[in-house]
């Protein structure tokens, strides 16, 4: 079940999928950044817009320039995940009253479902230096393979592609 799993992952988004949100991503990122705003709060909109676009680059883009732009969001969302894990020790509480507040607890919980993961793909794809060859884009799945991790995906040459439709071809006349 996980190397099915984590075939389908690292086959990445659909081609309308990725289309969709890196258009919405673009068009937020824009919007984000032309929005005016109180001088104040200009470096966060300023910021998250800029988030958005690399989203956005990461959707349109292929190969080792989009492990790049992946590791590049994967180190900014641990870098924030630290951050406001730090401004959390210093002043908020500990615990929280309502779940919507913000606390240590929550802050940790952000760190563990979107630092680590971010800041361990960045790794993995060593920002894109990684040759494709050698391994496809990794999996947070891997480790629960077999201990070792996965086996990259290789693509399949045309002649390997030619016999496949030969052999099927061969089948179905077979049949009829």
């Amino acid at each position: 079940m996980y190397k099915s799993a984590e075939k389908e992952i690292r086959r990445g988004l659909s081609l309308p999928a990725r289309f969709i949100l890196g258009s919405v991503s673009a068009i937020f990122g824009i919007g984000m950044i032309m929005l005016p705003i109180s001088v104040e709060t200009a470096f966060y909109s300023n910021a998250f817009g800029i988030f958005f676009l690399i989203i956005s680059l990461a959707c349109f883009t292929k190969g080792k320039f989009r492990q790049f732009v992946g590791s590049l969001m994967g180190c900014s969302l641990f870098l924030i995940s630290i951050l406001y894990l730090y401004s959390e020790i210093a002043t908020g509480p500990l615990f929280f009253e309502r779940r919507s507040e913000p606390s240590v607890l929550n802050a940790v919980c952000f760190l563990v479902a979107f630092g680590i993961p971010g800041i361990s793909y960045a790794a993995k794809v060593q920002f894109g230096r990684r040759s494709h060859k050698k391994q496809v884009e990794p999996s947070p799945f891997a480790s629960l393979d077999s201990g070792q991790g996965a086996a990259p995906l290789r693509r399949a040459t045309r002649r390997q592609r030619k016999q496949k439709r030969s052999g099927i071809r061969r089948r179905v006349g077979e049949v009829f």
